[in-house]
This record gives structure tokens, C-alpha cells and sequence, in this order.
């Protein structure tokens, strides 16, 4: 073999070696959304290195930012209030309509959203949910069998 081949060989294999000994390949973009009737009202997320369980996650919803979509603006909250509280539009007896989907996470149903509103960010970011309420879906949200099989100290049985 000419050096010219030799050289291009250490250097594939030093970049391998490099992406996998920094993770470079295991980041993951985990998106959240809220919707009510079907349609994306507030939307964050966050990045991780594909490390954290769906519980992890869930629980990592606590401190992530939304940034209101057009269809959160139909919802005539004032500019000026501080806190929100978002609720299910269903129909008494009809399945609930206000969802929080955590990929990788898990979703759960809610009867009403609390939120509380935080200075804007530069991406447009200013509500956040109660932290006390992600706590209290954490019991009635649902995740993926290949979620829970992944789970590193499951919170809670079935």
C-alpha cells in the first residue's frame, strides 16, 4: 500500500474512534408538545445525549419552555397574566382533548393545564407547566412497551 492509502485509513479510523469516545453520535432532539382538539398549542424541548429513561425525561418536563403557537393565541389569554390555566374542550362523557406528548417520554391526558409565564426568550419561549402537575401526570401517562423496558429504576408497576 502507498503511504497516500495508509494515510487515509488512520484517518477514518482516529475519526471513528474520536465521534464514538465524545458521543457525538448518541444526541437526540426530544421534542414536547401540548395540543388540545388535535392542534399544537404550545411546543418546547431539549436535547440529551439518548442516555435518560422515559421516567428521566418525563421528570426533565419540569423546567423545559413553551413557546406559544398561533393556535395558543386563539385562546385570547391577556398578555399581561402571569399564570394560565388551559382546559379540555370535550364534551362531558366524550374522551378528553388536551394531551401533553413527551418524545421518548410518554404522553398523558389532562382535564386542565396550569402554566406559568416566564420573561421571553430569543427563540419566543415563555410558559412553562406547574411542576406539581407534571408530577401528578407522571401517574395516569402512558409510554411505549420499548420505552418501559429501557426504564432504569421503574417508578411505578404495569
Amino acid at each position: 500500500m502507498r503511504d497516500s492509502q495508509w494515510l487515509l485509513i488512520a484517518s477514518i479510523a482516529l475519526a471513528i474512534c474520536l465521534a464514538n469516545a465524545t458521543g457525538a453520535l448518541a444526541a437526540r432532539y426530544v421534542k414536547v408538545q401540548i395540543t388540545l382538539d388535535g392542534k399544537v398549542i404550545l411546543e418546547g424541548g431539549a436535547s440529551d445525549d439518548g442516555s435518560r429513561d422515559a421516567d428521566q425525561l418525563w421528570d426533565a418536563l419540569k423546567s423545559v419552555k413553551f413557546k406559544p403557537t398561533a393556535e395558543f393565541h386563539k385562546l385570547n389569554i391577556k398578555d399581561d397574566a402571569k399564570v394560565a390555566v388551559i382546559k379540555s374542550t370535550s364534551p362531558m362523557g366524550e374522551p378528553v382533548n388536551l394531551k401533553v406528548d413527551v418524545w421518548y417520554g410518554g404522553t398523558a391526558i389532562a382535564d386542565e393545564l396550569h402554566l406559568r409565564r416566564l420573561p421571553v426568550d430569543d427563540y419566543g419561549r415563555e410558559w412553562q407547566l406547574d411542576s406539581t402537575e407534571v408530577t401528578d401526570l407522571f401517574e395516569s401517562r402512558m409510554i411505549l412497551r420499548s420505552e418501559a423496558a429501557r426504564l432504569i429504576d421503574p417508578k411505578r408497576k404495569q
